[in-house]
């Protein structure tokens, strides 16, 4: 194609793409209006400061172990729900 055919690129010639503009309202919904960026560098920041923390690591496990072992009964099957509770009817 001919250069001498093609319109000049100006900023009213370029519109946004309705995906693009779409996937931009569904990450600021889903962020809060907060950047991806902030929020990866601040996932990236705790992932360090707990890799860094091997006290802090033994903590949260025997935490995760204690939430188990509530979950279950004493033979280590899972608890059976009560009647009130209709949430597993």
């Amino acid at each position: 194609m001919p250069d001498g055919n093609r319109k000049p690129l100006t900023e009213q010639s370029v519109t946004p793409d309705p995906l693009d503009r779409a996937t931009r309202r569904m990450m600021a919904q889903a962020s809060g209006g907060i950047a991806p960026s902030v929020l990866v560098s601040a996932w990236v920041d705790w992932s360090l400061q707990l890799a860094a923390s091997p006290g802090r690591q033994a903590q949260l496990v025997a935490r995760a172990w204690r939430h188990a072992l509530h979950l279950t009964g004493p033979n280590g099957a899972p608890k059976e729900a009560v009647p009130q509770d209709r949430r597993f009817a």
